[in-house]
């Protein structure tokens, strides 16, 4: 008998934990995203390297991040991969403005474009603020 009540008084200490970890993260998530729209807003928010979500064998040589006009962009040097992987880097990265869709994570979509450096070495431009439909008036 002492053994069942040992069990239920178990199962009953994982239920409660289980529900304040449930009960935490429905509060902290919708702060997070708050949070993120804040930067979005200010446009000082910047896409980390993992959010560019560069693909297999791709080198990351250098990440930096620069601001101007009332918006800050992650610039990443970087080498493209050889084969499959390098035509899925072109389709993604090669485009004027191109958008990359968020995560459940970090929701934002990111606006990416490349061009070439010299030596099959490329610059990739992220941000979370500037609209991939904008196009330079002819």
């Amino acid at each position: 008998m002492q053994a069942k009540s040992r069990r239920q008084a178990w199962l009953t200490a994982i239920l409660i934990a289980a529900a304040l970890v449930l009960d935490v993260s429905m509060h902290l998530y919708p702060l997070r995203l708050m949070i993120l729209d804040f930067e979005r807003i200010d446009g000082t928010g910047v896409p980390p390297a993992e959010a560019m979500r560069f693909p297999e064998g791709t080198a990351l040589l250098s990440a930096r991040s620069e601001c101007a006009n009332g918006g800050c962009w992650s610039l990443f040097t970087v080498r493209p991969p050889a084969g499959a992987d390098r035509v899925a880097f072109e389709e993604i990265y090669l485009v004027d403005r191109g958008r990359m869709d968020g995560t459940l994570w970090d929701p934002r979509p990111i606006t990416v474009s490349a061009e070439e450096f010299g030596n099959d070495v490329w610059v990739v431009r992220g941000d979370y603020w500037s609209d991939s439909s904008w196009r330079p008036s002819s």
